[in-house]
């Protein structure tokens, strides 16, 4: 009986394509929807080149899937719990849809919220989609668009992506350099930013520099432990996360070495409780 299922389960497998449908259902399939690569996926374009590829996969699915392009050029997307829009349509789980969502993005009729939903559907549709993402997102004026543009890097392509989070590192928006921070840190090659990521310790947004300072840390930089060691002795009005979040990032990236440090003798009696407990457990680790 088991040989037999191993048999039929091969040749279900074997039945699976673009043109005739697949014989195992959506719910059967081992790896998450992100990580899936669809079976027509062709490798990631060069940054410069991706403008042809786009349209080849454009035209290929008007012609091989009709259906599929219609339904996510009419898809509408829905309200989460959270009150964001995100896309639910079955076409995202078939070969081919991150291009068509793409080829959307691209065309910007779409309000904005409905573009940033594009832009979160992508590394579930899989596939290649990192370089057009990059280069729509140089073209993209909506900064919450561009925030869930490089939010969708964190799974993508490595060269692309890493290029897209530096272009989102020096974003003229804080909410977008911000995120490019955080997902930095969430990718196995982040620490491949760590010069961007330590020159946005100077940024002018607080929100940025926290970003920054949590991915630092995240990461393990060594180069930034005097940046952030600096940061330790910022007492201004509103700087009581920035020195606790300095102060984690200093023993991440080092515990001996900040147990040492002269300032936490000062944090100790820091007025923000959560400071000043944080530099005696270093201290005392």
């Amino acid at each position: 009986m088991h040989t037999f299922s191993k048999l039929f389960t091969l040749l279900a497998l074997a039945l699976c394509s673009p043109l005739i449908g697949c014989a195992v259902e959506p719910g059967d399939e081992p790896e998450a929807a992100e990580s899936r690569v669809p079976s027509d996926a062709v490798g990631e374009p060069p940054l410069t080149g991706w403008q042809d590829w786009l349209t080849g996969e454009v035209a290929r699915a008007e012609r091989e899937r009709p259906a599929q392009v219609a339904e996510l050029r009419a898809a509408t997307p829905v309200a989460t719990r959270a009150g964001h829009p995100r896309f639910t349509t079955a076409a995202l789980e078939q070969p081919g849809a991150a291009a068509l969502l793409l080829d959307r993005l691209s065309r910007g009729t779409d309000p904005a919220p409905v573009r940033a939903a594009l832009a979160e559907a992508l590394p579930r549709a899989g596939g290649a989609y990192a370089a057009a993402l990059v280069g729509l997102m140089a073209k993209e004026s909506d900064p919450e668009v561009r925030v869930a543009m490089v939010s969708a890097l964190r799974r993508a392509a490595p060269e692309p992506a890493l290029a897209g989070l530096r272009a989102g590192l020096e974003d003229v928006d804080p909410r977008v350099r911000a995120a490019a921070a955080e997902v930095a840190a969430r990718r196995p090659d982040g620490s491949t930013l760590a010069d961007p990521l330590i020159a946005r310790l100077a940024d002018d947004s607080a929100e940025v520099v926290l970003a920054a300072t949590r991915s630092l840390g995240a990461l393990a930089v060594d180069a930034a432990f005097p940046a952030l060691q600096g940061r330790l002795k910022d007492m201004s009005p509103g700087t009581a996360e920035l020195r606790l979040h300095s102060l984690r990032a200093l023993v991440r990236i080092d515990a001996a070495r900040a147990a040492g440090l002269p300032e936490l003798k000062a944090l100790r009696d820091d007025p923000d409780p959560k400071v000043a407990g944080a530099a005696r457990r270093a201290m005392a680790d």
